[in-house]
Formats: C-alpha cells, sequence, structure tokens
C-alpha cells in the first residue's frame, strides 16, 4: 500500500509540472500577442502620421495666414489698401492702446457714419465677418483631425474661433424701440481693442508653432507656404534681436538670396557694422534687376529711417542707379509715410472727439 500511495504521490507530481508548463505557456502566448498588436498598431499609427501630419501643418498654416489676414483688416487706413504697419504685431511690441488707435477710424458698415465724423470712418465689417467665417471654416475643418494634432494645436485654434466669433460684424447701428430710433455714442471700433490684442498674441503663438514644422507638405502649394527660416529670423529683426538674426541668416543655405541679404544688411546696420551691412547691400543689388523704388522697403521699417541712414549707403545705391532713381525712390517713401502720418493724426481726432460726447 505504501508504494501505491508513492506512485500516486509521483503521478501528480507529475501532472501539476504539467499543467504549469501548460499555463506559462497560454500566458507567454497572450503576452506575446499583446506586444505583438501593440507593436503593429503603433506602427500602424506612426505610418498614418506620418501620412496626414504633412497636410495638418499645411491646414494650420493657412489658418495662421487667415488670422493674419483678420488683423490686418483692423490695420487698414483706407479702401486703396493701404494699413498701419503689422510690424509692432509680428514683433509683439503691439499694446491695447495701439489697436484703440488703430481702430478709431474704423466702423462696422455705412449705417454707423451719421455723424459730422462718418466721413473720416472706414466700413469694415463685411470683411470681418468674411475673415470670420473662412477662419471658422478651416477650423471646423481640421477637428477631423485631432488626433494627429497635439493638444496645444488644438487649443490653440479652439480659442482663435472663439476669439473671433466674440463680436457681431453684421449689426445695424439703429435701434428702434417704441418708434424711436437710437444710436451708439461712439460708432468706431475702439471697443474692439483688446479683443484684437488677444487675437495677436494667439497669432504669434501659432506662428511659433507653424514656423516649428518640418512635415508640411509644400507640394499642396509651394507659394503659399514661405521659408521657415527666413521668417524666424525676421522675427528675431523686429524684436530687436540682430545678432540672432545674423546668426540664422549666416547659416542658411539654398535659400531666397534676395530675402536673405536684404534682411542681412538690415541687421548688421541696426548693430553699427555698417561696412558689414554694405556688403550685404551689393550681393542684394548684384541680384536684383529691381529699381530703388520698387526695393524701398529695404531702407524703411521700425529700426530704420531712409533720412538717418549712413551716407555710404546712399553712394552705394548712386553710384549702381542714377540719382533720379533714388530720389524717386525717397520721394515714395516720404509720401507713404505722410500717409501713415495723415491717419494717426485724423484717428487722434477721431479719439478727441468722441472723448469729449
Amino acid at each position: 500500500m505504501g508504494n501505491v500511495r508513492l506512485l500516486s504521490s509521483g503521478h501528480c507530481a507529475s501532472d501539476r509540472g504539467k499543467m504549469g508548463d501548460l499555463i506559462i505557456s497560454v500566458l507567454i502566448s497572450i503576452v506575446t500577442s499583446l506586444i505583438a498588436s501593440v507593436v503593429f498598431s503603433a506602427a500602424t499609427d506612426g505610418r498614418r502620421w506620418r501620412k496626414v501630419r504633412p497636410k495638418v501643418e499645411f491646414d494650420i498654416y493657412e489658418i495662421l495666414l487667415s488670422l493674419m489676414r483678420f488683423i490686418q483688416v483692423g490695420l487698414e487706413i483706407n479702401e486703396n489698401g493701404w494699413r498701419f504697419s503689422f510690424e509692432k504685431v509680428e514683433a509683439g511690441e503691439a499694446t491695447t492702446e495701439d489697436f484703440n488707435l488703430w481702430l478709431q477710424n474704423k466702423c462696422l458698415n455705412n449705417t454707423y457714419k451719421y455723424d459730422e465724423m462718418g466721413d473720416r470712418l472706414l466700413p469694415i465689417g463685411d470683411k470681418l465677418a468674411t475673415c470670420r467665417d473662412k477662419l471658422c471654416k478651416q477650423i471646423d475643418r481640421c477637428a477631423a483631425y485631432h488626433a494627429f494634432m497635439t493638444a496645444e494645436e488644438i487649443l490653440l485654434l479652439k480659442k482663435i474661433a472663439t476669439k473671433v466669433c466674440v463680436y457681431s460684424y453684421e449689426e445695424s447701428a439703429e435701434t428702434v424701440i417704441a418708434g424711436k430710433v437710437f444710436r451708439p455714442v461712439n460708432p468706431t471700433l475702439a471697443y474692439m481693442a483688446d479683443n484684437f490684442l488677444e487675437l495677436s498674441h494667439l497669432y504669434l503663438a501659432l506662428q511659433n508653432k507653424a514656423i516649428s514644422y518640418r512635415r508640411i507638405d509644400r507640394t499642396i502649394n509651394s507659394y503659399v507656404v514661405s521659408d521657415f527660416r527666413i521668417a524666424k529670423a525676421r522675427k528675431h529683426y523686429y524684436a530687436g534681436e540682430y545678432r540672432r538674426c545674423i546668426c540664422a541668416l549666416r547659416l542658411m543655405r539654398k535659400v531666397d538670396v534676395f530675402q536673405k541679404y536684404s534682411l542681412l544688411f538690415k541687421a548688421y546696420y541696426c548693430c553699427g557694422e555698417i561696412e558689414k551691412a554694405l556688403v550685404a547691400l551689393n550681393h542684394y543689388l548684384d541680384v536684383t534687376t529691381l529699381k530703388p523704388i520698387s526695393f524701398r522697403n529695404i531702407f524703411s521699417d521700425m529700426h530704420m529711417n531712409i533720412h538717418s541712414l549712413d551716407e555710404k549707403v546712399l553712394e552705394d545705391l548712386c553710384d549702381r542707379f542714377t540719382n533720379d532713381a533714388v530720389n524717386e525712390m525717397i520721394r515714395e517713401l516720404d509720401r507713404e509715410k505722410r500717409i501713415e502720418d495723415a491717419a494717426i493724426k485724423s484717428a487722434l481726432e477721431i479719439k478727441s472727439y468722441y472723448a469729449k460726447g
């Protein structure tokens, strides 16, 4: 009987061992399957990301351009396309006071031109509404690709969509109550200044995202997508970071030489390195076929003034072009400055007029 018990015990131990091996094998199979599934899913998601992300980045870049257009509408001076400089916005230096001034000569539509200041007001409500509708449509389209966007991108787009819809741009100035017509005391759009400032901050935040993109599909429209390296260098310049601008430009290869050397000239000049600035300017002049009036913006912006330029710059220009061509450029820059100065003067007068009321 003892031997029988020993055999039975040994047999049970053997069965338990086989059962344990079976369980381990099953667990290994399950774990292997899970790992394979995760790896396959990750590989598939990675391929989808690489295929879809370029289009997402292009769409976000188009939203950036549309937002810039929305803000620029608020900077318009007249119906001929003149506007206050966008450079302060690009530099991140625009304030509520700036937007308050820029919006003084604007109203929503002709119903707001009801007093003696009416002839000075520029109706832009329709333009703002068109820009708003385009932006919202573009942002809604991006919602289909949230799986291929970062949380920061999604949040930025939602904020933009909310901000451009804060105000109605189609309202009439007249409200009829009990048979009486009421109009606002101040018909200008100065009340939108804070909202425009917040939109300018969102523009800069989205711009910082966009110019960091590496997968953006330029084959969709190579004329729409600019060189982000130049855009980064230009941001440094507007911010007064001339050395960083120069370093960024000097590292560039296979870049638009017109943009590179015109910006390099400005950055060196603002650093006080006149000789290096002249070298960059002459590199630009070597490749351009334009007359001075066509590249006049090189010599006039928020950091430069044609009338305070070093004489060596004008001498180099006169060596390349006739005095008449150079003077034509200077006269045009002066004319543009007069237009902006007159717009600022008018905006201040409008502001003062309604402040008295």
